[in-house]
């Protein structure tokens, strides 16, 4: 906690929250505080754009959104503009088919 505390969230790099789920309520300092947990990942190997940085599967990205949910979390995918400042259409393409995969 020191790392990040004060803080609303509990940030989950790159990688899912326990089995068990996320625990929302932390004891801190002597108090009890929510603290919902967000999985932060990018839709490709780079947080940052990268030419040539393909999405990952849409088995890999559904599962990682549903893992996050079903553990309690919210999902930050992590989707860069390119130098541009516009989304490549493999990501556009590979978030629709996301959308469609999971029923949103």
């Amino acid at each position: 906690m020191d790392y990040a505390w004060p803080s609303d969230i509990i940030a989950i790099e790159r990688r899912l929250p326990p089995g068990k789920g996320h625990e929302k309520w932390r004891n801190i300092e002597g108090k009890r505080y929510y603290m919902p947990g967000e999985v932060c990942d990018p839709i490709g190997k780079n947080w940052f754009f990268v030419p040539g940085d393909a999405p990952r599967s849409d088995e890999v990205l559904l599962d990682i959104l549903r893992t996050s949910l079903d553990r309690g979390v919210n999902l930050l995918l992590d989707v860069p503009p390119d130098t541009h400042g516009l989304i490549p259409d493999m990501h556009v393409q590979a978030l629709n088919r996301l959308r469609k995969n999971a029923g949103i």
